[in-house]
């Protein structure tokens, strides 16, 4: 009742205000005419009928990551760190040593060698070969640096036996350098999911300001078709001027409103250049034909397929492996520290054979082995380290395990919301239909003349209200799917299968 008696003192206003407006009444024909001219707020759009195939987010997701400027920068890292494997790798190389001495005194002579040195992975084994060669006289008690005319080869190994056994400063590092390149791969995934994520907001975002551009403009064409007739019927005595008026006021709100639906629209889309990329051209501003013609169908979400989703997360999630792996780094660490606590005993083995002729003892092949003990009196520098990457593993853990309650948390919000605005999708689709259905009803009331234009405008209003509503929660709808999807690492799983 309340109601009604507002509206009728709103209509009287009306009718008491309208000479002091009359005289400033706007020609309908003159003003469409000038809409039709004017020029957008920036030129960004293409004016166009051909029809084009939709933009879809599969598109913009594949531009960014073919041609996201971050992508392609994390996928330098990748790069880098195959370059830090090489340098970790460049510790086994072969090493190549010469050397020369020439004594001039009493004793005579000149001393050549030469020795080749291979380290290998295996169990700390170092591999060695040479060639040497004295010439001149010797004193007796350097005997064993004499060698047969034509010199002597050798070859031999050296084999550890406690320390450095199973690890060693160079498989440490082969080990950690492994590591981090896998560290630059999932640092590249978690950016690409990051950017996934915010790309299908912006197109979301797009499609939204599309839909409300397309609702604000058939709420504005609506006046203007309307506005002639009413016209027509004013001048024949059949409506009151003030229901012309009040056309012509919603013309200009309605134009207003189309106006900030335009700017929002050319805003929504140079946000979404920025991830619709091409090599050629940069960024692509997409135009308004390019639009799809509506939302995706709503997804239900059920706790069952929540609960497994958050399993597969907390394998999938990249921040988790990085973890797992700054804590295998320390394991790395903590083994090598062990290592260089204990005592270093290595065998080393060789076999000499001279060549040409020579001194009887030179003649004939040697074999020669030896045992290299090393004891480490005092080990704080391991001892240090030791208790320092023990640490850093302690603090890893409890990261992680935080870390994973709030992945587990961030699904289940993610998915509460997509469950929300799905449910706010429905509420609103039905509050549109009941909106249009009143919006008729006031109109054929009007065309019985038992309405007024006034009434008929507040129902089209309510009508372009809900109908943002709508829009509104079909969006949040989607973009709560795009974060469903980005904490539950689906674009990594689709992946996963695919190989």
């Amino acid at each position: 009742m309340k109601y009604r008696v507002l509206l009728i003192f709103l209509y009287m206003l009306h009718f008491l205000f309208l000479p002091i407006y009359a005289e400033k009444t706007i020609d309908t024909h003159e003003h469409f005419e000038w809409e039709l001219e004017r020029s957008q707020i920036l030129p960004l759009f293409e004016k166009t009928t051909e029809k084009v195939e939709p933009l879809s987010l599969e598109t913009v997701i594949e531009s960014v990551e073919k041609n996201f400027p971050l992508i392609l920068a994390a996928e330098r890292f990748i790069s880098q760190a195959d370059f830090e494997l090489l340098v970790a790798l460049g510790a086994f190389d072969l090493q190549w040593q010469a050397k020369v001495e020439i004594l001039r005194n009493y004793y005579n002579n000149e001393k050549y060698s030469t020795t080749l040195e291979k380290p290998t992975e295996i169990y700390g084994i170092s591999l060695f070969g040479g060639y040497r060669l004295t010439q001149g006289q010797l004193p007796v008690y350097d005997g064993k640096y004499e060698t047969a005319r034509g010199g002597a080869l050798q070859v031999g190994a050296r084999f550890p036996l406690w320390r450095d056994f199973f690890i060693d400063r160079r498989r440490a590092g082969e080990r950690a350098a492994l590591l981090q390149r896998e560290n630059a791969r999932l640092a590249l995934d978690q950016l690409r999911l990051e950017l996934v994520r915010q790309a299908s907001h912006r197109y979301w975002d797009w499609v939204a300001a599309g839909r409300r551009y397309m609702v604000a403009r058939q709420l504005y064409d609506n006046a203007l078709q309307r506005d002639a007739q009413l016209a027509v019927r004013v001048k024949s005595g059949d409506l009151p001027q003030v229901e012309l008026t009040d056309n012509r006021r919603a013309i200009l709100q309605r134009e207003a409103q189309l106006l900030e639906a335009e700017r929002n629209l050319q805003n929504q889309a140079l946000e979404l250049s920025i991830f619709l990329r091409s090599p050629e051209w940069g960024t692509i501003i997409p135009q308004p034909s390019f639009l799809p013609d509506d939302f995706p169908t709503l997804r239900e979400m059920d706790m069952e397929t929540v609960e497994a989703d958050i399993q597969d997360a907390l394998q999938l999630r990249p921040e988790i492996k990085k973890l797992q792996n700054d804590m295998k780094l320390e394991d790395i660490e903590i083994e090598l520290q062990q290592n260089n606590q204990k005592p270093g005993v290595d065998l080393v083995v060789a076999a000499t054979q001279p060549i040409g002729p020579g001194g009887a003892a030179r003649t004939k092949t040697e074999f020669e082995a030896n045992v290299v003990l090393t004891i480490p009196l005092q080990t704080r520098v391991a001892d240090g380290r030791l208790g320092a990457a023990r640490e850093r593993k302690a603090r890893a853990e409890l990261q992680l395990a935080l870390l994973k309650d709030r992945i587990a948390v961030e699904i289940k919000d993610a998915a509460s919301a997509v469950e929300a605005a799905r449910r706010r999708v429905l509420v609103a689709i039905e509050e549109l239909r009941l909106a249009r259905n009143l919006e008729e009803a006031e109109r054929v009331r009007f065309n019985l003349g038992d309405g007024n234009m006034f009434l008929v405008n507040l129902r089209e209003q309510a009508t372009f209200e809900a109908a943002l509503r709508e829009i509104q929660a079909q969006s949040d709808h989607q973009k709560a799917l795009a974060t469903y999807r980005y904490a539950i690492a689906e674009l990594l799983a689709l992946k996963k299968v695919n190989q």
